[in-house]
């Protein structure tokens, strides 16, 4: 079962995990914006994102994960009831991550681990979430010292927008392979698609 945390209510399950096999994942914008910062309806306020944070360094969340939700801005304005859950996220993720390592709140080490190792060892991955020879090349290559302002024409997802527009990262990815092959390059998408399917351990 996985366990999308929101909240610091939300962080209360964790003494439940020992019955029950519970992976607790945060998403980038909670780990960076809070309710009053952005312009449509999320739950985590500033003591929330705080708790979250102190969570990270405890082992009390295992993954920062983003399943990328790309709805557009018309679907995310309607009532709350009727607006689709998420936010267009996966191109902010790894730089959302870096704000944390550079202002000493998360170390790098750390951040690979959730974003990375974990990922990969909790769902079984076969081969992949880790440098090691043998294994699948999915690397990110990110400048830690390039600083860029998020704005609607740099956002690269087809739904136009981003909860992150005018926060700038100090960080920036330069480079992103997939299975070994340039994928992404300095602000360009790569033509031929990379992916294949991921196998998983049944042990």
């Amino acid at each position: 079962v996985k366990k999308r945390i929101l909240s610091t209510n939300a962080l209360q399950c964790r003494s439940a995990s020992s019955a029950l096999r519970l992976e607790r994942e945060l998403r980038p914008r909670l780990k960076t914006l809070t309710h009053d910062q952005i312009h449509f309806v999320v739950s985590a306020t500033a003591d929330d994102r705080a708790a979250l944070r102190a969570a990270l360094l405890t082992g009390a969340i295992d993954v920062m994960a983003t399943d990328h939700a790309p709805h557009t801005w018309e679907e995310k304005q309607r009532p709350y009831l009727q607006a689709p859950s998420g936010g267009p996220l996966v191109q902010h993720a790894v730089v959302a991550a870096f704000e944390l390592v550079r202002k000493e709140i998360l170390s790098l080490p750390r951040a690979i681990e959730l974003m990375c190792h974990h990922p990969a060892l909790l769902f079984g991955v076969e081969d992949r979430g880790f440098l090691r020879e043998g294994f699948f090349a999915d690397l990110v290559v990110v400048d830690p010292s390039k600083p860029w302002t998020v704005t609607k024409e740099n956002v690269t997802s087809l739904c136009g927008w981003s909860p992150f527009e005018g926060s700038t990262f100090s960080a920036r990815i330069e480079h992103t392979f997939v299975n070994g092959q340039k994928v992404y390059s300095s602000g360009v998408n790569g033509a031929t698609p990379a992916g294949q399917r991921m196998l998983f351990r049944r042990d």
